[in-house]
């Protein structure tokens, strides 16, 4: 599905014609055809063929709203999985409907996070990733790209344990080895 769509055509110097197609985010991607008419179908049909009509974070990463992680967590544990098998695990663990299930897996496969071929549903965005640009997006979004003030919120907690203290550490030592 294509969100903002609009598109304009400029007529290049080698006579073919560029198309500029603006998608969500308002970022513009253009498409060089040598065709120079186009219908709102096929334009859409360039775009998602390219996966080009994510919703995408900073990191390039499509986003990934809270009931779609929950969804996506059980697709990392089992994939590849039949989208069958899915629907089940998801009426299970998430109290989901069939036809719920069945419009997660469109969307997210449009976005580009999973891919569904012949029924059988992979990651293409993997759990790490996700992980990552969420965190990234909180540290920009709460604490203006500060690290030591979204780690000085989160020690504050006092909910670290020896354990997590010496791994913390580890991981600064680490770094300033690099």
């Amino acid at each position: 599905m294509i969100s903002q769509c609009c598109a304009s055509s400029i007529m290049g110097n080698n006579k073919r014609l560029l198309y500029y197609v603006r998608v969500f985010y308002n970022i513009t991607i253009s498409i060089e055809l040598d065709k120079k008419s186009l219908t709102k179908d096929e334009i859409g049909n360039i775009i998602m063929s390219n996966r080009l009509d994510k919703e995408i974070d900073h990191m390039g990463i499509p986003k990934i709203f809270e009931s779609e992680y929950r969804f996506c967590k059980i697709v990392w544990k089992h994939e590849p999985i039949k989208s069958g098998s899915l629907s089940k695990l998801c009426a299970e663990e998430l109290g989901w409907k069939n036809s719920t299930t069945y419009t997660v897996i469109k969307r997210l496969s449009e976005r580009g996070v999973i891919k569904n071929e012949n029924s059988t549903v992979t990651s293409l965005v993997k759990e790490d990733e996700a992980r990552e640009a969420e965190i990234e997006e909180l540290l920009e979004n709460k604490f203006d790209g500060s690290c030591p003030d979204f780690l000085a919120a989160f020690i504050r907690k006092g909910k670290l344990s020896d354990k997590d203290i010496e791994e913390l550490q580890t991981m600064i030592d680490n770094l300033r080895a690099q």
